[in-house]
């Protein structure tokens, strides 16, 4: 994986209990982009990774 490569950590949530908020290509730099995001997001968000396509995404 890319990201972690690029030493981004990102968190799995369970699909049925997340609202995803904004997606990202499924890239280093989408995966840069949503933890630029989220330092900028309230409290309870966190980047993961959502399927069908396969996308980052800001979520909560």
């Amino acid at each position: 994986m890319a990201a972690a490569a690029a030493g981004i950590v990102l968190r799995s949530g369970a699909a049925s209990a997340q609202t995803v908020i904004k997606t990202y290509p499924y890239t280093t730099e989408g995966a840069r982009a949503c933890e630029i995001d989220l330092k900028l997001a309230p409290a309870g968000y966190y980047c993961t990774t959502i399927s069908n396509p396969k996308r980052y995404a800001l979520a909560h």
